[in-house]
Protein backbone atom coordinates (compact mmCIF):
# COMPACT_ATOMS: atom_id res chain seq x y z
CA UNK A 1 0.00 0.00 0.00
CA UNK A 2 2.88 2.40 0.93
CA UNK A 3 4.78 2.03 -2.49
CA UNK A 4 1.40 2.64 -4.05
CA UNK A 5 0.80 5.37 -2.32
CA UNK A 6 4.17 6.94 -3.90
CA UNK A 7 3.49 6.19 -7.77
CA UNK A 8 1.81 9.35 -9.50
CA UNK A 9 -1.54 7.41 -9.09
CA UNK A 10 -1.24 6.68 -5.68
CA UNK A 11 -0.20 10.77 -4.89
CA UNK A 12 -3.30 11.83 -6.50
CA UNK A 13 -5.64 9.11 -4.75
CA UNK A 14 -3.80 10.73 -1.81
CA UNK A 15 -4.59 14.18 -2.78
CA UNK A 16 -7.91 12.75 -3.12
CA UNK A 17 -8.12 11.38 0.41
CA UNK A 18 -7.09 14.55 1.68
CA UNK A 19 -9.80 16.81 0.40
CA UNK A 20 -12.46 14.80 1.18
CA UNK A 21 -11.25 14.03 4.64
CA UNK A 22 -11.03 17.93 5.02
CA UNK A 23 -14.82 18.38 3.86
CA UNK A 24 -15.46 15.75 6.60
CA UNK A 25 -13.45 17.97 9.28
CA UNK A 26 -15.27 20.93 7.86
CA UNK A 27 -18.95 19.30 8.28
CA UNK A 28 -18.08 18.09 11.58
CA UNK A 29 -16.77 21.50 13.09
CA UNK A 30 -19.72 23.34 11.97
CA UNK A 31 -21.97 20.59 13.46
CA UNK A 32 -20.16 20.91 16.63
CA UNK A 33 -19.70 24.88 16.38
CA UNK A 34 -23.36 24.87 16.33
CA UNK A 35 -24.49 22.27 18.69
CA UNK A 36 -21.54 23.07 21.45
CA UNK A 37 -20.64 26.40 20.96
CA UNK A 38 -23.72 28.84 20.00
CA UNK A 39 -26.69 25.85 20.31
CA UNK A 40 -28.12 26.87 17.42
CA UNK A 41 -29.71 25.57 14.39
CA UNK A 42 -27.76 27.30 12.02
CA UNK A 43 -30.38 26.40 8.65
CA UNK A 44 -32.93 28.61 10.66
CA UNK A 45 -30.36 31.58 11.65
CA UNK A 46 -28.54 31.31 8.07
CA UNK A 47 -31.45 30.87 5.61
CA UNK A 48 -35.05 31.30 7.34
CA UNK A 49 -33.93 34.67 9.83
CA UNK A 50 -31.37 35.30 6.77
CA UNK A 51 -28.99 36.37 9.74
CA UNK A 52 -25.54 37.39 7.97
CA UNK A 53 -24.24 38.13 11.73
CA UNK A 54 -24.51 34.37 12.40
CA UNK A 55 -22.87 34.02 8.57
CA UNK A 56 -20.01 36.34 9.36
CA UNK A 57 -19.15 34.77 12.83
CA UNK A 58 -19.38 31.23 11.32
CA UNK A 59 -16.90 32.11 8.06
CA UNK A 60 -14.34 33.49 10.66
CA UNK A 61 -14.74 30.07 12.41
CA UNK A 62 -14.41 28.30 9.17
CA UNK A 63 -11.48 30.12 8.33
CA UNK A 64 -10.06 30.00 11.36
CA UNK A 65 -10.46 26.25 11.16
CA UNK A 66 -8.10 26.44 7.72
CA UNK A 67 -5.97 29.13 8.60
CA UNK A 68 -4.71 26.32 11.21
CA UNK A 69 -5.17 23.42 9.17
CA UNK A 70 -2.81 25.22 6.40
CA UNK A 71 -0.36 26.11 8.95
CA UNK A 72 0.08 22.30 9.81
CA UNK A 73 -0.27 21.05 6.50
CA UNK A 74 2.80 23.38 5.48
CA UNK A 75 5.20 22.30 8.72
CA UNK A 76 5.03 18.24 7.56
CA UNK A 77 7.56 16.75 5.65
CA UNK A 78 5.60 13.28 6.08
CA UNK A 79 4.68 11.99 2.84
CA UNK A 80 2.42 9.18 1.86
CA UNK A 81 0.17 7.17 4.34
CA UNK A 82 1.81 8.98 7.26
CA UNK A 83 0.84 12.45 6.12
CA UNK A 84 -2.36 11.32 6.01
CA UNK A 85 -2.58 9.77 9.19
CA UNK A 86 -0.66 12.98 10.81
CA UNK A 87 -3.07 15.09 9.07
CA UNK A 88 -6.33 13.69 10.94
CA UNK A 89 -4.50 13.78 14.47
CA UNK A 90 -4.00 17.35 13.35
CA UNK A 91 -7.61 18.39 11.90
CA UNK A 92 -8.61 16.68 15.14
CA UNK A 93 -6.94 18.65 17.31
CA UNK A 94 -7.65 22.06 15.40
CA UNK A 95 -11.47 21.46 15.95
CA UNK A 96 -10.63 20.77 19.60
CA UNK A 97 -9.00 24.11 20.05
CA UNK A 98 -11.27 26.63 17.32
CA UNK A 99 -13.84 25.31 19.54
CA UNK A 100 -12.07 25.87 23.28
CA UNK A 101 -10.93 28.89 21.47
CA UNK A 102 -14.60 30.27 20.73
CA UNK A 103 -15.48 29.92 24.09
CA UNK A 104 -12.89 31.39 25.78
CA UNK A 105 -13.10 34.57 23.49
CA UNK A 106 -16.88 33.97 24.36
CA UNK A 107 -16.36 34.57 27.69
CA UNK A 108 -13.21 36.77 28.03
CA UNK A 109 -12.44 38.93 25.01
CA UNK A 110 -15.97 39.15 24.10
CA UNK A 111 -17.58 39.04 26.91
CA UNK A 112 -18.87 42.95 27.36
CA UNK A 113 -20.56 42.69 23.59
CA UNK A 114 -22.67 39.30 24.50
CA UNK A 115 -22.04 37.98 21.35
CA UNK A 116 -24.67 35.20 21.62
CA UNK A 117 -27.56 38.09 22.28
CA UNK A 118 -26.44 40.31 19.67
CA UNK A 119 -25.70 38.15 16.82
CA UNK A 120 -28.72 35.24 17.48
CA UNK A 121 -31.34 37.63 18.89
CA UNK A 122 -30.14 41.34 17.70
CA UNK A 123 -28.62 40.25 14.31
CA UNK A 124 -26.33 42.39 14.94
CA UNK A 125 -24.10 42.56 12.25
CA UNK A 126 -20.96 44.32 14.30
CA UNK A 127 -20.89 41.56 16.84
CA UNK A 128 -21.12 39.20 14.14
CA UNK A 129 -17.36 40.63 12.56
CA UNK A 130 -15.85 40.61 15.87
CA UNK A 131 -16.87 37.31 16.87
CA UNK A 132 -15.18 36.28 13.55
CA UNK A 133 -12.40 38.00 13.64
CA UNK A 134 -11.50 36.77 16.86
CA UNK A 135 -12.07 32.99 15.30
CA UNK A 136 -9.76 33.94 12.41
CA UNK A 137 -7.07 35.04 15.06
CA UNK A 138 -7.70 31.85 16.83
CA UNK A 139 -6.86 30.17 13.68
CA UNK A 140 -3.82 32.31 12.91
CA UNK A 141 -2.06 31.56 16.58
CA UNK A 142 -2.97 27.75 15.91
CA UNK A 143 -1.35 27.41 12.14
CA UNK A 144 2.19 28.23 14.47
CA UNK A 145 1.38 26.72 17.83
CA UNK A 146 0.25 23.39 16.46
CA UNK A 147 2.38 23.25 13.62
CA UNK A 148 5.39 21.20 14.88
CA UNK A 149 7.84 24.56 15.30
CA UNK A 150 6.68 24.81 18.55
CA UNK A 151 8.38 21.71 19.81
CA UNK A 152 6.46 18.78 21.73
CA UNK A 153 2.27 19.11 21.85
CA UNK A 154 2.65 20.09 25.34
CA UNK A 155 4.73 23.09 23.93
CA UNK A 156 2.52 23.80 21.85
CA UNK A 157 -0.63 23.79 24.00
CA UNK A 158 1.21 26.00 26.35
CA UNK A 159 2.27 28.68 23.54
CA UNK A 160 -1.68 28.66 22.40
CA UNK A 161 -2.72 29.02 26.21
CA UNK A 162 -0.24 32.15 25.88
CA UNK A 163 -1.54 33.42 23.04
CA UNK A 164 -5.20 33.71 24.19
CA UNK A 165 -4.00 35.66 27.02
CA UNK A 166 -2.11 37.89 24.50
CA UNK A 167 -5.63 38.16 22.44
CA UNK A 168 -7.64 38.87 25.43
CA UNK A 169 -5.12 41.63 26.81
CA UNK A 170 -5.43 43.07 22.95
CA UNK A 171 -9.08 43.41 23.60
CA UNK A 172 -8.92 45.39 26.69
CA UNK A 173 -6.56 47.72 25.07
CA UNK A 174 -7.93 47.97 21.95
CA UNK A 175 -10.55 50.96 23.28
CA UNK A 176 -7.71 53.13 24.46
CA UNK A 177 -6.28 52.87 20.86
CA UNK A 178 -9.50 53.89 19.59
CA UNK A 179 -10.45 56.17 21.95
CA UNK A 180 -14.42 55.50 22.29
CA UNK A 181 -16.02 52.60 23.62
CA UNK A 182 -16.13 50.09 21.14
CA UNK A 183 -18.18 47.49 23.29
CA UNK A 184 -20.60 49.97 24.07
CA UNK A 185 -20.80 50.73 20.49
CA UNK A 186 -21.05 47.58 18.98
CA UNK A 187 -23.84 46.42 21.74
CA UNK A 188 -25.90 49.83 21.95
CA UNK A 189 -25.68 50.69 18.27
CA UNK A 190 -25.57 47.90 16.57
CA UNK A 191 -22.09 49.95 14.87
CA UNK A 192 -20.55 47.93 11.73
CA UNK A 193 -17.62 49.82 11.49
CA UNK A 194 -16.46 49.22 15.01
CA UNK A 195 -17.18 45.68 15.01
CA UNK A 196 -15.03 45.46 11.62
CA UNK A 197 -11.79 47.73 12.94
CA UNK A 198 -11.65 45.62 16.35
CA UNK A 199 -12.26 42.26 14.02
CA UNK A 200 -9.28 43.90 12.06
CA UNK A 201 -6.90 44.92 15.09
CA UNK A 202 -7.72 41.19 16.75
CA UNK A 203 -6.64 39.38 13.27
CA UNK A 204 -3.63 41.61 13.50
CA UNK A 205 -2.64 40.47 16.87
CA UNK A 206 -3.12 37.14 15.57
CA UNK A 207 -1.08 36.98 12.70
CA UNK A 208 1.73 38.58 14.81
CA UNK A 209 1.13 35.74 17.13
CA UNK A 210 1.61 33.38 14.54
CA UNK A 211 5.23 35.54 13.23
CA UNK A 212 6.42 35.20 16.91
CA UNK A 213 5.82 31.32 17.08
CA UNK A 214 7.80 30.65 13.95
CA UNK A 215 11.04 29.27 14.36
CA UNK A 216 12.33 25.81 15.15
CA UNK A 217 11.84 25.16 18.67
CA UNK A 218 14.74 24.42 21.13
CA UNK A 219 14.46 25.34 24.78
CA UNK A 220 12.25 27.67 26.40
CA UNK A 221 15.04 28.90 28.27
CA UNK A 222 16.35 30.69 24.82
CA UNK A 223 13.20 30.48 23.12
CA UNK A 224 10.68 32.28 25.95
CA UNK A 225 12.89 35.53 25.87
CA UNK A 226 13.03 35.89 21.58
CA UNK A 227 8.90 35.25 21.82
CA UNK A 228 8.32 37.58 24.30
CA UNK A 229 10.86 40.54 22.05
CA UNK A 230 9.36 39.70 18.85
CA UNK A 231 5.64 39.92 20.45
CA UNK A 232 6.30 43.39 22.73
CA UNK A 233 8.26 45.20 19.54
CA UNK A 234 5.47 43.97 17.47
CA UNK A 235 2.49 44.86 19.47
CA UNK A 236 3.90 48.47 20.10
CA UNK A 237 4.72 49.03 16.37
CA UNK A 238 0.91 47.58 15.79
CA UNK A 239 0.02 50.63 18.53
CA UNK A 240 1.70 53.28 16.16
CA UNK A 241 -0.58 52.00 12.87
CA UNK A 242 -3.72 53.80 14.37
CA UNK A 243 -2.19 57.35 14.79
CA UNK A 244 0.08 56.96 10.95
CA UNK A 245 -3.27 55.79 9.63
CA UNK A 246 -4.94 58.93 10.94
CA UNK A 247 -2.03 60.98 9.63
CA UNK A 248 -1.51 59.46 6.10
CA UNK A 249 -4.14 57.34 4.83
CA UNK A 250 -6.61 59.44 5.90
CA UNK A 251 -5.61 62.99 6.60
CA UNK A 252 -7.93 65.94 7.74
CA UNK A 253 -10.11 63.39 9.50
CA UNK A 254 -10.07 60.98 12.00
CA UNK A 255 -10.88 57.49 11.98
CA UNK A 256 -12.73 58.08 15.31
CA UNK A 257 -14.83 60.72 14.44
CA UNK A 258 -15.76 58.40 11.44
CA UNK A 259 -16.55 55.29 13.08
CA UNK A 260 -18.14 56.56 16.51
CA UNK A 261 -18.59 60.49 16.29
CA UNK A 262 -21.48 60.49 13.62
CA UNK A 263 -25.06 59.62 13.54
CA UNK A 264 -24.32 57.08 10.88
CA UNK A 265 -21.06 54.92 11.16
CA UNK A 266 -19.08 54.82 8.43
CA UNK A 267 -17.92 51.20 7.67
CA UNK A 268 -15.62 52.15 5.10
CA UNK A 269 -13.68 54.16 7.90
CA UNK A 270 -13.85 50.59 9.68
CA UNK A 271 -12.48 48.57 6.78
CA UNK A 272 -9.74 50.65 6.29
CA UNK A 273 -8.60 50.95 10.05
CA UNK A 274 -9.06 46.97 9.69
CA UNK A 275 -6.88 47.05 6.49
CA UNK A 276 -4.15 48.81 8.31
CA UNK A 277 -4.07 46.66 11.33
CA UNK A 278 -3.89 43.80 9.14
CA UNK A 279 -1.15 44.95 6.93
CA UNK A 280 1.09 46.07 9.58
CA UNK A 281 1.23 42.35 10.68
CA UNK A 282 2.35 41.13 7.80
CA UNK A 283 4.88 44.48 7.14
CA UNK A 284 6.34 43.14 10.35
CA UNK A 285 6.51 39.76 9.94
CA UNK A 286 8.22 40.43 6.09
CA UNK A 287 10.49 42.96 8.29
CA UNK A 288 11.14 39.73 11.24
CA UNK A 289 11.15 37.22 8.29
CA UNK A 290 13.67 39.31 6.08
Amino acid sequence: MTEFFGTPIGRYGLVLIQVVSGLLFFWLAQRLYQLLFRRIHLNEELFVRDNVAAAVALSGFFLGVLLALSGAATASALTGLDALEDFFYHAAAVIVFMLLGAFAGDRLILKRCDCFREICDHRNLGAGFVEGGTHVANGLLLSSALAGDSGSWAAGVVCWMAGMVVLWGAALVYPVVARFDVNGEIRNRNNVAAGIALAGFLVGVGNILRISLEGEFTRWQEMLPQYALTLAVSLLLMGLVRWLADLILVPGVTLSGEIAGQAVPNAGAGLIEAFCYIAASFLIGFAFVG
